[in-house]
């Protein structure tokens, strides 16, 4: 059982900035620290059976396909290789696009994945200087040097999970929880 001073679920970032210093917010699913410099982020990502389905057509995005289809399909992730999930296509909606955007699953996962962890390295962020970084008042990030870990569990339909991590990684930073 963890303690409650060593994570935070929903850890605020600020991951970049639009035109008119207007900042794009991120969350980390679940931060957990030592108190010490050693970290951990939890990164969760539903690939829904709906996304991938429509990866599969590559055409209009269809809202309504026959159950049976996506039964099978759901069936069939159920057993895929690693390799064959990371080279699916997935379809999902982008906000900042307004419309629907077909990307590859490894893709999708290492960018968004790697954008937290450089996002997390870059300490406090700060709103005035269009700063990226972690806008978390649970946490204090003071200079030092510490280590980072992720771990992304993904899911794909509703019987397959896979697990990526990253290597350690020495941060210029130390993060303390502050609970």
């Amino acid at each position: 059982m963890l303690s409650p001073n060593s994570f935070i679920s929903e850890m605020r970032l600020i991951t970049g900035y639009k035109r008119n210093h207007h900042h794009k917010c991120g969350f980390a699913d679940v931060f957990l620290c030592d108190g010490v410099g050693n970290s951990a982020i939890l990164e969760l990502k539903l690939f829904n059976i709906l996304g991938l389905y429509n990866g599969l057509i590559n055409r209009k995005w269809e809202s309504n396909p026959d159950f049976k289809q996506l039964e099978n399909l759901d069936k069939k992730l159920k057993n895929e290789s690693d390799e064959c999930l990371m080279n699916r296509n997935y379809k999902y909606w982008c906000k900042d696009e307004n419309q629907y955007k077909l990307v590859r699953v490894q893709e999708y996962m290492d960018e968004g994945f790697k954008h937290y962890l450089n996002t997390l390295q870059s300490g406090k962020a700060n709103l005035e200087r269009n700063k990226v970084g972690i806008l978390e008042d649970r946490i204090i990030v003071d200079y030092g040097f510490s280590h980072l870990k992720g771990f992304l569990v993904s899911s794909f339909g509703s019987q397959r999970l896979l697990v990526k991590e990253t290597y350690v990684k020495l941060l210029k930073i130390n993060e303390i929880n502050d609970n």
